[in-house]
C-alpha cells in the first residue's frame, strides 16, 4: 500500500507539471510516452519532479543541483571521483534494451550521416531521429536520478538476482558482477510498482484527466526485474 500510494503521488506531481507547462493533457503511463519529445525535455521536467525528494537511486545519496553528496549514502568510490559526485540521470530500463527493436540503432539510417564527414553512424544517436524511440528514451517513469560513477559502471547491465562474490561500493549495497546488476532490497520495490498497482493508478488517472476509460497500463518498466 506504500508503494502504490508513492506511485500514485509520483503520477500527480507529473500530471500538475505537464499542466502547469501547458503540455497536452494526456497521461504518459497510460498511453506510453506521448508528452515528452527527447531527453533533455525529460532531464528537465525529472529534475522538477525529484525537487522535493533529492536523493538517488541504487544509493541513497542526497544531491544538490549536479553534486552528489557521496558522504551522505557511504557510497565508496571505484575509480572516476569526479563522476562519482556528478548527478546524472538513469534509465532503469537501460536505453540499449528497448533501442535494439529499431533499425536505426542495428542498421542506421539516412539521416544518420555525420555533417562535416558525411560519415553514416547508428546505434542511440541515430535511433533518436525516430520520434517512437525518442518518445520511450524520455519516459519520466524510467528515468531517475544517480550517481554519475555508478551509472557508467551499471552500463547496460540486465537486473538480476546475484549470488557470490559480487562489487559493492561501501555503504551502498548495490551488486554488479558478470554484466548483471542487482539493486540494493530497497530500490527493488520501486522497479515493480507499477506492476502491482496498475488499478490504484488507473482510477486516479480517470479523476485526474476527468475521463471513464483509459488503455492499459504500459507495464514494460517492470520487465526483466526479478523479485
Amino acid at each position: 500500500m506504500k508503494n502504490c500510494f508513492a506511485a500514485v503521488t509520483k503520477f500527480l506531481v507529473l500530471v500538475f507539471v505537464t499542466h502547469i507547462l501547458n503540455l497536452q493533457p494526456v497521461f504518459a503511463e497510460a498511453l506510453g510516452n506521448q508528452i515528452v519529445h527527447n531527453f533533455t525535455a525529460a532531464k528537465k521536467l525529472a529534475i522538477a519532479i525529484h525537487k522535493n525528494h533529492r536523493v538517488t537511486i541504487y544509493c541513497p545519496c542526497r544531491y544538490e543541483g549536479k553534486v552528489v553528496d557521496i558522504k551522505s549514502c557511504g557510497y565508496q568510490i571505484a575509480s572516476d571521483a569526479k563522476r562519482a559526485t556528478r548527478l546524472e540521470w538513469e534509465h532503469v530500463v537501460p536505453a540499449e534494451a528497448f533501442g535494439q527493436a529499431f533499425s536505426e540503432w542495428r542498421e542506421g539510417a539516412l539521416q544518420c550521416r555525420q555533417k562535416k564527414t558525411g560519415k553514416a553512424f547508428k546505434g542511440r544517436k541515430c535511433a533518436e531521429t525516430n520520434s517512437e524511440f525518442a518518445h520511450m528514451e524520455a519516459d519520466l517513469y524510467n528515468l531517475w536520478p544517480v550517481i554519475g560513477e555508478l551509472n557508467a559502471l551499471r552500463s547496460n547491465y540486465s537486473i538480476a538476482q546475484i549470488s557470490g562474490e559480487a562489487k559493492t561500493f561501501g555503504n551502498c549495497k548495490a551488486k554488479i558482477a558478470g554484466r548483471k546488476f542487482e539493486p540494493m532490497d530497497r530500490d527493488k520495490s520501486e522497479f515493480t510498482v507499477y506492476k502491482s498497482c496498475p488499478a490504484a493508478i488507473q482510477e486516479v488517472a480517470k479523476w485526474a484527466l476527468d475521463i471513464d476509460r483509459i488503455p492499459p497500463l504500459n507495464l514494460f518498466y517492470s520487465e526483466g526485474v526479478v523479485l
